[in-house]
């Protein structure tokens, strides 16, 4: 058996690795959902999830065992507390692994509790009193935190909660059922609610369809319902949850660009959270939603209020959704000074469009302002669309002029900022490429470099596993191993998983990407809580031991003052 074994794993080793696969890697990882998450999954017994969750809370945590509201920021009690609170559960599935972190949390929230009580704000406190309970009742806890405890509660008794959240999560940690269920809140506060009232042991029915990673967390912990779990799943990333990294308006211009199509799910995910505010929002992020597939409110706009491009715009997306534009046409030909509108910019978008929608317009006063006008001081995006008038009208004089510009702004790293010199972003540099694939200027080294930079920012290269029988590689990944419960240990490149609840696969080892927990035999929990019996008497144990200290302290003092002097 051991030389089959050892067949397998040259194998292995001996076949190339084609199996990367190159993805958008465009979330970031946070405390708040990652352990919301965990908390409802371990609930309804999907502790491959848990441990993936866990994994990435111990990448977050600062060398003081605390946590931010994501990787990098300052810590606070309200993220640390939910951080513990989601490793008390991971160390029941994987004993051993998460001990040490444990404690140090709990150490961390009674180091940063203040005189009178507090952990922080109202938030903070209510959370830390939760986790510091948990961990006094759980296996794992080796310090007495009863009265950091007791303080936090009274702290809490006395300053009543400012908004519905803050009363929520109050009422939760004083228990206080009652106030709880008499609370009136909706929307995804209702989420809030109805997981605190489960977590006091209330059964919750709901139903609905919420936007939010936490709050699709929250109801799966309230109800175990299957559909909150799907929902939940399919907002996880990489092991974790967590947010855009970038804005879904920024992903959505760069999916314009050809061969960055995978970018739109997941842009056109998150713009059912936008709401535009302004008038000029409403204009501005209509062609992300009309994009996703989303209605856009157009009706009623003041163009008076507005930009000429904005105007502009209007035509050009109501002409997409083959509705009347003519009213917004009419406007831009009364609003324009000798075939000007206000400076470049407007003027060459103006152009854009009603040359597009095929208007009858003299432009010939527009172009020669454009070209007059063109100077290498502006931000990038009005080149694109310079660019592509000069192209529209055979201006080739013009047209080399703006791509010398657009090629002397690119920056080393192949994108574009805001303007020359600045870092090279997202939507500027789109916008150069869309415009150079619009003027068929993408067989060029100009072309090459900005995609390779959009590559470089937005995506990974995630290998998989390979698997031969009890074998299992992956270069320049850690493998940790768990058996019977427990966390037994972990290897590098490669593991034998023979006989193990399961593993899980961090790659890479240090700057993880991806976190996955795979099931052999399946993952098993034990219970992570005290018997009551049992933590009567720790508790017990811990007040004595505090007495037995006093007395030591008192006595050595007392002999100390009766002890003769030497004259």
């Amino acid at each position: 058996m051991r030389r089959i074994v050892s067949i397998a794993l040259v194998l292995l080793l001996l076949v190339p690795f084609v199996s990367a696969r190159e993805v958008p890697y465009v979330y970031t990882p946070t405390v708040s959902e990652t352990a919301f998450a965990v908390l409802a999954l371990y609930k309804v017994g999907d502790y491959a999830h848990v441990l993936e969750g866990c994994e990435w809370l111990n990448q977050l945590k600062s060398p003081e065992d605390s946590w931010g509201w994501k990787y990098g920021e300052k810590p606070e009690a309200k993220y640390t507390a939910l951080a513990l609170m989601a490793l008390i559960r991971g160390e029941s599935i994987a004993e051993g692994r998460y001990g040490y972190t444990i404690d140090g949390a709990a150490y961390w929230l009674i180091y940063v509790q203040s005189p009178d009580g507090s952990f922080g704000d109202y938030i903070d406190t209510a959370l830390s009193v939760l986790a510091l309970n948990e961990y006094q009742k759980s296996r794992f806890g080796t310090l007495d935190v009863s009265e950091a405890i007791s303080r936090g509660l009274g702290w809490l008794k006395a300053n009543p909660p400012k908004n519905e959240e803050e009363a929520i999560f109050g009422y939760l940690a004083l228990r206080d059922v009652e106030s709880l269920k008499e609370l009136s809140v909706d929307g995804e506060m209702l989420a809030y609610k109805y997981f605190a009232l489960a977590y006091l042991g209330e059964k919750v029915e709901t139903e609905g369809e919420f936007k939010t990673v936490l709050a699709n967390a929250l109801l799966l912990y309230a109800t175990g319902n299957e559909a909150y779990r799907d929902a939940l799943l399919s907002d996880q990333h990489f092991g974790f949850w967590g947010r855009l990294r970038y804005s879904p308006p920024e992903l959505l211009e760069v999916s314009q660009v050809q061969g960055f199509d995978d970018l739109k799910p997941p842009a056109c995910h998150y713009m059912r959270l936008v709401i535009p505010q302004e008038e000029w929002d409403r204009v501005v992020l209509a062609k992300y939603f009309l994009a996703c597939g989303m209605e856009a409110n157009l009706s009623g706009l003041d163009y008076d209020k507005l930009l000429p491009w904005m105007v502009a715009e209007l035509a050009r997306l109501k002409a997409l959704m083959g509705q009347p534009y003519d009213s917004e046409v009419d406007y831009l030909l009364s609003h324009q000074q000798n075939g000007v509108w206000k400076e470049f910019y407007n003027t060459a978008y103006v152009v854009w469009v009603l040359r597009s929608l095929g208007v009858d317009f003299n432009y010939t006063e527009s172009l020669n302002f454009l070209e007059e006008s063109l100077t290498d001081s502006y931000p990038n995006y009005y080149y694109a669309y310079a660019l592509i008038d000069f192209r529209l009208f055979d201006m080739d004089e013009a047209f080399n002029r703006t791509l010398s510009i657009i090629e002397a702004h690119q920056n080393p790293n192949g994108g574009w900022g805001y303007n020359y010199g600045a870092p090279s972003g997202l939507k500027s540099t789109a916008t150069v490429l869309w415009a150079l694939e619009e003027t068929g200027i993408k067989d060029s080294e100009t072309y090459a470099k900005g995609v390779q930079f959009l590559r470089e920012s937005l995506y990974a290269d995630i290998p998989d596993v390979d698997i031969a029988g009890d074998m299992v590689v992956l270069t320049n990944a850690t493998f940790l191993l768990i058996q019977d419960g427990r966390y037994i240990g972990n290897s590098t490149g490669t593991a034998n998983i023979a006989g193990l609840d399961g593993y899980v696969t961090i790659y890479p080892s240090m700057s993880p990407l991806t976190v996955q927990a795979f099931s052999v035999s399946g993952f098993r929990a034990g219970d992570p809580w005290r018997a009551a019996e049992e933590a009567y008497l720790y508790i017990t144990a811990g007040v004595i031991l505090l007495f037995l200290a006093g007395f030591v302290v008192w006595r050595h003092g007392k002999e100390k003052r009766l002890k003769p002097q030497k004259k």
